[in-house]
């Protein structure tokens, strides 16, 4: 138990698991009893030189290990460094991908503006003009109401004066067919007396014919 703990002791800085197993190498051939001293040594020459040459073995898997180990040291910092890079490039890329947008954004919204205030004068001028048809239009509406209005108080004028002058001829021609009316009747009356004389005389001469 005594030598396991010293190998483990002695190999330690290989690697706890390593020497764990070194050591219980060592402890499982120290329980064994040798059948003489001669066969312990020789197992002991054997055993030392086996395990000079593990830790020869463990040197040169040491050594690889470590040359492996700086070899990924060297390739992750130069992945770390073309990360880097790369991440510089992109950072530049986006700022001045940014900026060319911040620009573009700025030149769009200049001309935003000078659309807005375009279409603000078009608009006002479009009022102004509105304003001045509208006005236009009221005061030919309020010419066109008073040229009716004095259309139809003229038609009414005309109307009555109308009204008046038929109302009069109406008047004198019924007048007129009075008269006239009135001079029939005299007319025939005068007529039916002549007739009617006349036939007073040719009776009474035939009548004075019969008698003689």
């Amino acid at each position: 138990m005594g030598y396991a703990l010293k190998v483990y002791q002695e190999f330690l800085d290989l690697g706890e698991a390593k020497a764990a197993v070194l050591a219980d190498f060592i402890e499982y051939i120290e329980n064994q009893r040798a059948v003489s001293v001669e066969e312990l040594k020789a197992t002991e020459l054997r055993l030392e030189k086996e395990i000079k040459e593990l830790e020869l073995r463990l040197q040169q898997l040491f050594k690889e290990s470590r040359q492996e180990e700086r070899e990924l040291n060297v390739k992750l910092a130069q992945s770390i460094e073309d990360a880097r890079k790369e991440a510089r490039e992109m950072d530049a890329k986006l700022a001045q991908s940014i900026e060319e947008l911040r620009k573009e954004t700025k030149e769009m919204e200049l001309k935003l503006l000078q659309e807005i205030e375009k279409t603000r004068k078009e608009t006002k001028e479009i009022e102004i003009k509105l304003l001045k048809e509208i006005e236009k239009t009221r005061q030919e509406t309020k010419e066109i109401e008073i040229k009716l209005l004095k259309e139809m108080e003229s038609s009414r004028r005309e109307t009555k004066e109308l009204e008046l002058r038929l109302s009069k001829e109406i008047k004198e021609m019924e007048a007129r067919v009075q008269k006239e009316i009135s001079e029939t009747k005299s007319t025939l009356v005068k007529w039916m007396f002549l007739f009617w004389t006349g036939q007073v005389i040719a009776l009474a001469g035939l009548l004075k014919m019969f008698l003689k």
